[in-house]
């Protein structure tokens, strides 16, 4: 029975990916569905006539399903973020999965949107950013020479300051731009081979310690936790109930090392809302609110409207840090342009005084 579980899955493997579109189209669809009644099954069945390019991937997943294979865990072998099957295994739980495949559809459309705003932003600086590098290394290359035999004839103390800076950038802005592409290169290679040593707790801590990413990562998880354990208490589930649900090797490995840690901090006399102010990733708001959500047994409620909050937060301050991308590239490109500018014209200005 293992070999043939094995077998359907490696042939699962085999198949053609969702792209991140479609992958929010069908579960978006299948939520629709699920809310108008329709099972699982019937759903995909549906789905396999209005998606004819994802029919033999729809129905590999229905016959995964046939054999006994969870819905969430045939989607993660379609690469399926482990964050959004997460979500599906704990809403087969606590029963809104309609309405968890419609977020976590919308959820992918809204990255979408994201990626498609970041590269309409940066392709005209980008653009123009190479144009200048391009630029650079043509004067590196056909004109800087000359300006060298010009200063080599005059008194080094005759060339200002700024002419020098200007000329010694464009001169050296080969070596530089390899240094820099190396450097970043290392920073990035030295910085993946230790977050990946890292627990999953380490992990998401030390990016709130990145000036420009700290109320992203917080609003983010403070959002996505608060969510998921809204549902959960609203399903009736209890406390002890929510920590093995997420201690499971179902869930991401960030929520089952919580679940270890808020199963000790329980069971050494500490409350729901105290546990919070350890981790550096959630926001400190969180643990008033479990607070007056218990006192109030209002918990579920609160906790949804809190996380929609930190979702409305969250996409507020990305937007933000858009808008600043652009200018900033802007902001670089301008100052080569200056540089350019100064390196032609400096020159000619001090031949001319020499000739006077």
């Amino acid at each position: 029975m293992d070999i043939l579980q094995k077998k359907a899955i490696s042939n699962f493997k085999l198949d053609k990916k969702f792209t991140e579109k479609r992958k929010a189209y069908f579960l978006i669809k299948t939520g629709l569905l699920i809310e108008e009644g329709f099972t699982l099954k019937e759903a995909l069945v549906f789905l396999k006539m209005i998606m004819p390019k994802e029919k033999v991937l729809i129905q590999r997943i229905i016959t995964g399903l046939g054999e006994g294979h969870e819905f969430h865990q045939l989607l993660k072998e379609k690469n399926f973020n482990q964050q959004i099957t997460t979500q599906l295994y704990l809403a087969q739980v606590h029963g809104a999965f309609g309405r968890t495949l419609l977020t976590t559809g919308k959820t992918i459309e809204e990255k979408i949107t994201q990626q498609q705003k970041l590269k309409k932003i940066l392709s005209y600086p980008l653009l123009l950013m190479g144009l200048m590098i391009g630029i650079v290394l043509a004067m590196r290359i056909l004109l800087l020479p000359h300006f060298e035999q010009l200063f080599q004839q005059q008194n080094t103390q005759e060339v200002s300051f700024i002419s020098r800076f200007s000329i010694g950038l464009i001169l050296h802005f080969p070596s530089i731009f390899i240094y820099f592409v190396l450097g970043g290169s290392l920073i990035w290679f030295v910085l993946n081979r230790r977050l990946a040593q890292l627990s999953a707790i380490k992990k998401t801590t030390f990016f709130t310690y990145v000036p420009f990413l700290r109320k992203m990562v917080k609003h983010y998880y403070t959002a996505y936790f608060s969510i998921e354990w809204s549902h959960l208490f609203k399903s009736g589930c209890s406390m002890q109930e929510i920590i093995q649900l997420m201690k499971q090797k179902e869930t991401l490995p960030l929520m089952q090392e919580l679940a270890v840690i808020m199963e000790e901090e329980l069971s050494q006399g500490k409350k729901f809302n105290e546990i919070f102010n350890q981790f550096a990733f959630f926001n400190q708001e969180i643990s008033f609110i479990v607070f007056h959500g218990e006192t109030t047994s209002k918990l579920g409620a609160e906790l949804t409207i809190y996380g929609q909050d930190c979702q409305k937060e969250l996409l507020e301050k990305l937007e933000k840090g858009l808008n600043w991308i652009q200018p900033l590239i802007f902001m670089i490109v301008a100052f080569f342009i200056l540089c350019v500018y100064l390196a032609l014209l400096l020159p000619m200005f001090t031949m001319m005084e020499g000739i006077g």
